[in-house]
């Protein structure tokens, strides 16, 4: 008859492939991965891993990704001591090589630049 039925197994699917993806991210925290390389290594192709991320994270899986590794950054920089520590250095061990932008999405997301969480940190 041409009907279309909803896939009521989506929402569990979607779950699945969105836990697939934290653990890739918490395996490989410090990588930048790119949308194929993340679809590669869920196993899904990348409009099936876009719907899932945006139904359970409510962005997309490189926004996303990048958004943990922003975190990553600041605990790291929380952590450390200012005397001893470059804000360039951490940038670039989680993955961040265009410091100008890693800048610029620091202070959004957290609202002071990268040096500030620094002089705060222990």
């Amino acid at each position: 008859r041409g009907d279309v039925r909803p896939d009521r197994g989506a929402p569990e699917r979607h779950r699945r492939i969105v836990a697939r993806f934290e653990q890739l991210l918490d395996e490989r925290p410090e990588d930048m991965l790119s949308l194929a390389a993340i679809c590669a290594a869920t196993g899904v192709a990348e409009r099936t891993l876009s719907l899932a991320c945006q139904e359970f994270l409510g962005q997309s899986a490189v926004s996303y990704a990048r958004g943990r590794r922003l975190d990553l950054v600041r605990l790291t920089l929380l952590a450390s001591d200012p005397a001893t520590t470059q804000v360039t250095s951490v940038a670039m061990q989680y993955g961040f090589w265009e410091l100008g932008r890693f800048a610029g999405a620091y202070r959004l997301r957290f609202g002071e630049r990268p040096s500030e969480t620094l002089r705060r940190g222990s």
